[in-house]
């Protein structure tokens, strides 16, 4: 092999190959920082996941708060006798104060 076969290899590779690996190099990068994207959104949302409430943890919810349903009915259907006993207190009291008051003048 001759000088000028080594020069004209040389410049071969710099018209041909050097551009290819440039190109490659910077594909490389881009790949690289989609890469690193993408990881951090699977992080993020493995996290997630993972915070997630399973099925059944969702439907012992759902139990309690039927059970609780029924509990606040019962409650409520007792406040309201409770409330008719007020409305009687209350008539009553103010019977016992307007006689207090017509006979203490």
């Amino acid at each position: 092999m001759s000088t000028d076969d080594i020069k004209t290899a040389l410049q071969l590779v710099q018209v041909v190959l050097l551009p290819v690996c440039g190109w490659l190099w910077s594909r490389y990068k881009d790949q690289l920082k989609q890469h690193v994207i993408l990881k951090e959104r699977v992080g993020k949302l493995e996290a997630q996941v993972e915070n997630t409430p399973s099925k059944e943890s969702v439907h012992q919810l759902m139990l309690s708060l039927s059970d609780m349903g029924g509990t606040v009915k019962v409650m409520q259907e007792r406040l309201g006798g409770f409330g008719d006993t007020v409305k009687r207190s209350e008539r009553v009291m103010e019977r016992v104060e307007k006689y207090l008051l017509e006979h203490n003048k």
